[in-house]
């Protein structure tokens, strides 16, 4: 950010620490730039989401953020559809498409820490709004900031409470259903959720009330601001040792858990041992492609694993590689839709979905998914697994991260635009074939593993991603990798 109170839009929505940089009238100046953005809809309707964090009221109370969006987009003549409880962010995005709205509105700061908050908004097709569309947005909220909200003649809108979580589930249900092409039938399922105190926790109890299983487990469903003092991030897997534990001790098939606003999820086998969301989407894929179903290709980012372009090689298939954010994938989803295909897409941080799903991540889908497989073929997910590296050769990926402080995040920038083949060879033990500064810093070697670092947009944090045939290289990687940062700063004044 420019200054503490400026509004900067990263790869997700607007973000910030609650009262110092996340504000009510941050919100207030974000959601009259989006009004003047919907000025031309006929009669617009946007739908409010939000995760349990503070300021996010379900009862709408004065100065909390949720009454600022509603206020807000009612003066601008926009109706609104509040969730009446905790919404995740892929129920949103389905809500809008299903109701055919405006856009939405999401507060949440995903899978950050609860001292954070955030605002995001989607368009009318449910995907995260493009950066075309949030530049915008961005540079009224900034105008509005400083020379404050203009008043508007509009006949004021109202809001409504709105509910849809039994909607949502039957959705996922008649999914899976159309997937397998049989009806869904989890008597046998044994399962757990690790719900993190988030907003997921009432969509996994409403979801299991209306379809049975043999056994299920949900653990810390219920909202917290503080998300009861647990790891918000799943894909940080020693914070899932509670439910490893559960798996292994009760013989369950797989577990599930969450990020408080439910766009990001981590399966774990019957082991307790996670699945990357790469390899659960191959598991998906090759479960699909027997099916016949007619698949177009697979999306991914730069921080994706390579097993996800070895499947759309061996099968011919289009392979979309993006920068870091789930709304660089909407054009290629919105693609296989028009032609009736399937589009499958995955960021490495735990977000998926498919084009006949919804245009945001949605931390629900892959492990119902998976849990289907499971009963239907008969093969444990660790088995499913080591068939995928079977078919597509072997890979290790892993992710890390390496923390800064945010004064030194200008000096990590300058490295990376800075850096060529002859100044990052030092650090490394592998030949360098190429960099790749398109999100980040990318460095691919000559043996094939690559490396990644980008810096995270709401927190002083380096994001590290390394992969290679095999884990003692990858981590190797990963260690050269903090070395070269950690030089970097050892060698700037402070």
């Amino acid at each position: 950010m420019n200054s503490i109170n400026s509004i900067s839009f990263g790869t997700s929505g607007h973000r910030g620490i609650i009262d110092k940089t996340f504000t009510v009238k941050q919100v207030r100046c974000i959601c009259a730039a989006i009004g003047v953005l919907l000025k031309d809809e006929l009669k617009p309707t946007v739908v409010l989401g939000y995760d349990p964090r503070r300021g996010n009221d379900e009862r709408l109370r004065e100065n909390s953020f949720t009454k600022t969006v509603v206020d807000t987009f009612c003066s601008y003549g926009i109706s609104v559809d509040v969730f009446d409880t905790y919404a995740p962010t892929p129920v949103v995005s389905w809500y809008i498409q299903h109701h055919q709205l405006a856009g939405g509105i999401i507060l949440t700061a995903s899978h950050n820490p609860p001292s954070y908050n955030g605002i995001k908004f989607n368009p009318k097709n449910g995907a995260p709004a493009p950066t075309t569309t949030t530049a915008e947005i961005e540079s009224l909220a900034n105008k509005f900031w400083h020379e404050g909200v203009p008043p508007t003649a509009l006949k004021p809108a109202t809001f409504r409470y709105v509910f849809a979580e039994e909607a949502y589930a039957e959705h996922l249900k008649t999914l899976i259903e159309n997937y397998s092409q049989k009806p869904l039938n989890f008597d046998d399922l044994k399962i757990a959720i690790d719900g993190k105190h988030g907003a997921c926790g009432p969509l996994w109890e409403m979801f299991f009330a209306l379809h049975k299983t043999k056994s299920h487990t949900l653990f810390h469903t219920e909202p917290l601001a503080d998300f009861g003092g647990l790891e918000a991030n799943p894909t940080k897997y020693s914070s899932l040792k509670i439910l490893a534990r559960h798996i292994q001790d009760n013989g369950l098939h797989l577990g599930i858990a969450n990020d408080p606003d439910g766009d990001r999820h981590v399966v774990l086998d019957e082991h307790g041992s996670h699945l990357t969301p790469e390899e659960t989407t191959a598991i998906i894929f090759n479960y699909l492609k027997s099916k016949g179903k007619n698949i177009k290709g697979i999306a991914a980012t730069v921080a994706t694993s390579r097993l996800i372009r070895q499947i759309c090689d061996n099968h011919n298939l289009d392979y979309v590689e993006t920068a870091v954010g789930f709304k660089y994938f909407a054009p290629f989803l919105t693609d296989c839709r028009s032609t009736k295909q399937i589009g499958l897409a995955v960021e490495s941080s735990g977000g998926f979905s498919t084009s006949d799903h919804t245009l945001e991540k949605c931390g629900f889908l892959p492990g119902l998914l998976l849990a289907q497989i499971v009963l239907e073929t008969g093969l444990s997910l660790s088995q499913l697994k080591h068939a995928i590296y079977s078919e597509y050769g072997p890979s290790v990926f892993v992710e890390e991260e390496f923390k800064y402080r945010s004064n030194q995040q200008e000096t990590l920038k300058t490295m990376f635009s800075n850096a060529d083949k002859s100044s990052l060879a030092v650090f490394f033990d592998n030949p360098i074939s190429h960099i790749d500064k398109n999100d980040g810093l990318k460095i691919r070697f000559e043996d094939g593993s690559w490396l990644l670092m980008r810096l995270s947009g709401t927190e002083p944090i380096a994001r590290l991603y390394a992969e290679s045939s095999e884990h003692s290289n990858t981590k190797s990687l990963l260690k050269q990798a903090k070395l070269s940062l950690e030089k970097q700063l050892s060698m700037s004044p402070i």
